[in-house]
């Protein structure tokens, strides 16, 4: 299996895979593809679990970077005018979109990829739990506490270090 990243990737890139049947399906990763456990050829296979046809899938495994990526993807879709739809994560698809946009691709489309979301309850009685209870607060039904406050100052560093990566590849022209 993939990493969390290349999982959720994958999953949304079989969902837009289905709805456009007829396109090729690039996975943009660096890898070894003779190697059937590298992340590259386990996004292949979590696609083909999902019903996507091998021969739709084209691994391009030479890009490090966005901007690399981007090249390597332009030798394989030489027409600048195909419609690219980019499935990546939410703070990655501005710089993802504008690399593929700033070597002259007409027709660039993000889907993102969100984590997953929940499908149970996360609240709890701290009292059924038990432990010292002396000084702290009953936290059992504030996920905002518990989780938001920590995914929200995670947001920031994937923030700040997006627009740091956005200024680089502004700097440096590629986007």
């Amino acid at each position: 299996m993939p990493g969390e990243s290349g999982l959720i990737r994958s999953y949304y890139a079989a969902m837009v895979a289905k709805e456009f049947s007829k396109a090729e399906i690039i996975i943009a990763l660096p890898g070894d593809i003779s190697d059937t456990n590298s992340s590259i050829r386990l996004m292949q296979k979590e696609l083909e679990i999902r019903n996507v046809d091998p021969d739709r899938i084209i691994l391009e495994n030479e890009g490090k970077n966005t901007r690399y990526q981007a090249l390597e993807v332009q030798k394989i879709i030489s027409h600048k005018e195909s419609t690219i739809i980019i499935v990546t994560s939410p703070s990655h698809m501005r710089r993802s979109i504008l690399s593929f946009e700033k070597i002259g691709f007409k027709n660039v489309n993000g889907a993102p990829a969100f984590a997953a979301v929940h499908d149970f309850e996360l609240f709890f009685n701290d009292k059924e739990l038990g432990g010292k209870n002396r000084f702290l607060p009953d936290i059992g039904n504030n996920t905002q506490i518990r989780y938001q406050f920590w995914k929200h100052l995670e947001y920031e560093i994937i923030f700040i270090r997006e627009m740091m990566a956005l200024g680089y590849y502004n700097l440096k022209g590629w986007i």
